[in-house]
């Protein structure tokens, strides 16, 4: 009787979990976000890996890293653009000429500065296509061109000014420009400070919290420092909201009295309520 089991192949060597690790494109990135975040870990202030720290450092972060895929895929892809940083240089002046200058609503001038940025994009992929010129030279042809043009743009859209103002007074008031203000649960502050929550001195930015809120415990005060454009460091007080807090705010709001946008992150508060208790 004959053995039907499939014969081995000697020449085939079988490699462990730590070679086929080892192997994988992705690791280089993880493992320097590991040592980059130990390094900080163990050298910077601790202050930064408070939740004010981490929005400094992710917002940024997130924005280089919406060019880094497009980056990437063309990497993947064998190609390279070196115009990238001038293509943002110059479709910030786009979007800037179009409310400013052309005093276009923001429902108009986000889009058009995408298309035209695409446009842009077409044209140096369909020069290398055609001519067969590296992409190097062709993106460093357009970092040029386009650094140029942004030059020679606000001289013109200013009347021979190499900065352009005013984008946020153009843009006051258009409904697109709260999802774009970066001020998180705006309603939500209104209805604490309206229900004796929290409170502003007058000339003030900063919410402060009602004694009698951070003596029931359910907010609380804390210490942190900015540093303004001149370099000096200013002392200010924060509000955090305590796991108290949270839970009495997800018992309290009466969502028929409140707004989506209130009744939202009050539907936010309450889901960390219930994580904070388990």
């Amino acid at each position: 009787m004959s053995d039907s089991s499939p014969a081995v192949d000697e020449r085939l060597k079988s490699e462990g979990l730590g070679a086929r690790i080892m192997k994988r494109p992705e690791l280089g990135a993880i493992a320097g976000v590991i040592l980059v975040t130990v390094f900080f870990l163990a050298t910077a202030d601790a202050a930064m890996f408070t939740t004010s720290g981490i929005i400094n450092f992710m917002t940024p972060a997130a924005q280089l890293g919406i060019l880094a895929i497009g980056a990437a895929l063309l990497m993947i892809g064998g190609e390279f653009d070196l115009s990238i940083g001038s293509m943002v240089a110059f479709a910030g002046l786009f979007f800037a000429a179009a409310t400013v200058t052309f005093g276009l609503p923001l429902v108009i001038a986000i889009p058009a500065t995408f298309v035209f940025a695409a446009c842009v994009g077409s044209i140096n992929g369909f020069i290398v296509i055609r001519s067969g010129l590296p992409s190097f030279i062709v993106t460093l042809a357009f970092l040029f061109i386009l650094r140029g043009l942004s030059l020679v743009g606000l001289k013109l859209a200013t009347g021979g000014s190499t900065q352009l103002r005013g984008v946020r007074d153009a843009t006051e008031g258009d409904w697109l420009a709260p999802f774009f203000s970066g001020d998180a649960f705006g309603g939500l502050f209104a209805w604490l400070a309206e229900h004796g929550w929290i409170y502003r001195r007058a000339g003030s930015k900063n919410w402060l919290a009602y004694q009698n809120r951070l003596q029931q415990g359910v907010l609380v005060h804390k210490a942190c420092i900015q540093r303004t454009d001149s370099e000096q460091e200013r002392v200010h007080e924060q509000v955090l909201v305590t796991a108290k807090g949270l839970s009495r705010l997800a018992e309290n709001i009466d969502r028929g009295q409140m707004t989506w946008a209130q009744a939202d992150a009050a539907s936010g508060l309450q889901l960390a309520a219930e994580v904070v208790h388990g």
